[in-house]
């Protein structure tokens, strides 16, 4: 009964004052609450993040620019893939990535990575209307830095991508070292950390 309550009076409570204090005179009570409160909000987060991807991807528009962004790889018109990516600098890290993906497999793709392939025989594909759920809801690359763009969009607000319990927010290496989810993301670039081990990386 706590925590729907609680739901309820944060979700009337103005966006621009949004606090509450809530208490509780059993520890049990108290942890549940606070850890629904946070489950809750997370799953919240989940949700707005993937329909708001989906209602943008919807109409083609990162789809459509990747998809001239490759055309101009191919023809060599590194002119014009500099004025897309400096028109559209709310997703260039995106378009960046795509870029990368997109020269090794029509330049190099002797060196193009699976995941690289896949990138691009996305766009290759693409139809107009359509939103692939995996262009946006898959794995962390091991071959790159780069995170998903829910990822990127919870790690803005300082939230835990992995979810909300306390087993994705510490963890422990095989020789016994503990290391918070934290260690593993460059905050100021929302990008893996440089440094990770690769068991760092599967964890």
């Amino acid at each position: 009964m706590s925590l729907l309550l609680a739901k309820h009076l944060m979700s009337v409570l103005p966006n621009d004052f949004r606090k509450l204090v809530a208490f509780s005179d059993s520890r049990q009570a108290a942890a549940k609450l606070a850890n629904g409160i946070e489950s809750g909000q997370w799953d919240s987060l989940l949700q707005y993040f993937i329909l708001d991807e989906i209602r943008h991807r919807s109409v083609g528009f990162v789809e459509e620019i990747k998809k001239e962004i490759l055309d101009c790889v191919k023809e060599d018109k590194e002119e014009e893939i500099d004025r897309l990516l400096e028109k559209n600098i709310q997703i260039k890290d995106e378009l960046l990535s795509f870029l990368s993906d997109a020269e090794l497999v029509i330049n190099r793709p002797s060196r193009a990575t699976s995941d690289a392939k896949s990138n691009v025989e996305i766009i290759l594909n693409y139809k107009s209307g359509y939103v692939r759920l995996d262009s946006f809801l898959h794995p962390v690359s091991q071959d790159k830095l780069d995170v998903p763009i829910i990822w990127q969009r919870m790690l803005e607000l300082g939230v835990n991508p992995a979810g909300s319990g306390v087993d994705v927010k510490y963890l422990q290496s095989r020789n016994g070292q503990s290391f918070g989810w934290v260690d593993l993301i460059d905050f100021d670039k929302a990008l893996l950390a440089n440094n990770l081990t690769e068991e760092k990386r599967i964890s």
